[in-house]
């Protein structure tokens, strides 16, 4: 199914990006399979595509972000919480909430907004949903030899929205 979608891309004038390599094509085939159920591109998003799709597309962008922000700042450590409406396999809205960090950083805080931004998931047929995916995340300082990290916190948090909003009144 991607191997048709790349072909078709590339008649269009589309680039193959220089990170897609068979492991990534075979991450991405496997996002579609689940969120299709095995089946044609249809389906729905669950927790684990947005995860996969996260580790893979957000997360390297910001450990980049976090790492100018150390080279900055070297002690900076906190938490970040990056929030994201994706529908019909586009971003609609990102942004990155600062919830605790040591020093206030507006730069790091528009990088991992970008990072956000970057957040690619198939769009399923048939799914109106508008999902709201709020990724928390702990900057940790680099200590000793052990070189800088971002973890993931254990709160994250995958809410589904209905597509039409509601009345109010």
């Amino acid at each position: 199914v991607l191997d048709g979608v790349l072909a078709d891309a590339a008649a269009e004038g589309f680039a193959e990006p220089p990170w897609l390599r068979p492991r990534q094509q075979r991450l991405a085939r496997e996002g579609v399979a689940r969120s299709g159920r095995g089946r044609e591109l249809r389906g729905y998003l669950d927790d684990k595509i947005f995860r996969n799709y996260i580790s893979h597309r957000v997360l390297p962008r910001a450990r980049v972000c976090y790492n100018r922000a150390l080279a900055r700042s070297p002690g900076q450590s906190g938490r970040v919480v990056l929030e994201m409406e994706v529908g019909k396999g586009e971003v609609m809205q990102a942004r990155a909430t600062v919830t605790g960090l040591v020093q206030p950083d507006a730069t790091l805080t528009s990088c991992l907004t970008e990072a956000a931004w970057a957040l690619d998931v198939p769009a399923a047929k048939m799914d109106d949903r508008v999902y709201v995916v709020r990724y928390p995340l702990r900057l940790v300082p680099p200590v000793g030899s052990t070189a800088a990290r971002i973890d993931r916190a254990d709160d994250d948090v995958l809410e589904v929205l209905l597509s039409q909003p509601t009345p109010r009144g």
